[in-house]
């Protein structure tokens, strides 16, 4: 189950909660997370209007992301996602009067020098741009976006601020990770990414921003090769370098079927370092709303090492609105025709994959 609370402290009007472990945590693991915030794609799409005097009759909105070679991304089905939104969107600009709104899903490569190129190339194209996904292009893309007069969300920023066309629809995952670490005196930290182009950089990024905040970041590796023996190395790095408490986790959740986050885990417990003297923290669960209750844990479901190691993972997620999770949403489409009948929502909301014994 998913339970919130309001902290204190911390940044307002974003909402964070986090997800309770399957079989209970360990003694020195809260359950609870605190985190002020909105955020579907709609929202995205919506900042990027101007003011009414500079439309024209049409805004065209470019969603760049590593459609064509992330199976993950790609398995999320984001061209359905990008035409409810325009949908609804454009069935409350014409009973106002507004512009059209066309939205254009645009490949972003994997590899971090092709993500360069596909945000200058998508820059000429549209009013609006959502993306980059990749933090190597972020400030590129801000000043780009800048000198063409283009407004930029870029969503996959750990650090970005808002600054002249630039406006960050959801908290910098940095805030939120820094005001977490903050609040439970974890000031030591290591990250773990995937090997990919995305994760590495990525790392690097939300590290620089961390550091900037402040924070200690000990230590920052790459799961080289891709499989459970680059996981325990990986690990083993952290375990023998300077004492830490939490590892960030800079890669797919294996909630959505990220392999390189279940060698880890798996790893991690295989080290004993599972017991609950290490917090994992996933990186990339900050940026969606990760669906509450026991269909959020069903990976772990056929998988008793996985689900000793998930006991020492504290999931933070953006927060679910009390009249339903994101797979509700999904649900309500479907039955007004808005998504086709035949979709398989639990895809949409999350790619997922089984684990064996």
């Amino acid at each position: 189950m998913t339970a919130c609370t309001l902290l204190t402290r911390g940044l307002p009007d974003v909402g964070f909660c986090a997800l309770a472990p399957c079989d209970g945590s360990p003694p020195s693991l809260p359950r609870v997370l605190p985190w002020p915030g909105p955020l579907l794609l709609r929202f995205l799409l919506l900042l990027l209007f101007p003011p009414p005097s500079a439309l024209s009759a049409v805004f065209k909105v470019g969603v760049l992301g590593p459609w064509d070679c992330d199976p993950i991304f790609a398995s999320a089905r984001p061209d359905l996602a990008a035409a409810l939104a325009a949908a609804r969107l454009n069935h409350d600009l014409a009973r106002e009067g507004g512009p059209r709104l066309e939205v254009a899903l645009l490949p972003e490569p994997c590899r971090t020098p092709g993500s360069l190129g596909a945000v200058s190339s998508a820059l000429s194209r549209v009013s609006g741009l959502v993306g980059p996904v990749n933090p190597a292009a972020c400030r590129p893309a801000e000043l780009l976006a800048q000198e063409a007069g283009v407004a930029l969300v870029p969503w996959g920023c750990p650090g970005s601020q808002a600054a002249g066309t630039t406006a960050p629809a959801v908290t910098p995952a940095a805030d939120a990770l820094y005001v977490l670490l903050r609040a439970f005196r974890w000031a030591c930290v290591a990250l773990v990414t995937a090997p990919q182009d995305l994760w590495v950089e990525a790392g690097r990024s939300l590290s620089s921003a961390l550091r900037a905040r402040g924070l200690p970041v000990t230590l920052v590796t790459s799961i080289e090769p891709s499989d459970l023996s680059g996981a325990r190395e990986a690990l083993k790095r952290v375990r023998d370098g300077p004492r830490v408490r939490v590892v960030i986790m800079v890669m797919h959740s294996v909630l959505l079927g990220g392999e390189e986050q279940r060698y880890l885990l798996e790893a991690a417990e295989e080290l004993g370092l599972a017991d609950g003297s290490l917090v994992f923290l996933p990186f990339d669960t900050l940026h969606y709303a990760l669906s509450p209750g026991p269909e959020a844990l069903a990976p772990l479901a056929n998988s008793s090492q996985l689900r000793r190691a998930h006991d020492a993972v504290l999931t933070l997620t953006r927060h679910c609105p009390p009249e339903g999770s994101v797979l509700d949403s999904l649900r309500r489409a479907q039955e007004h025709r808005e998504l086709p009948s035949d979709l398989n929502l639990q895809q949409v909301d999350g790619p997922r994959k089984k684990g064996g014994e």
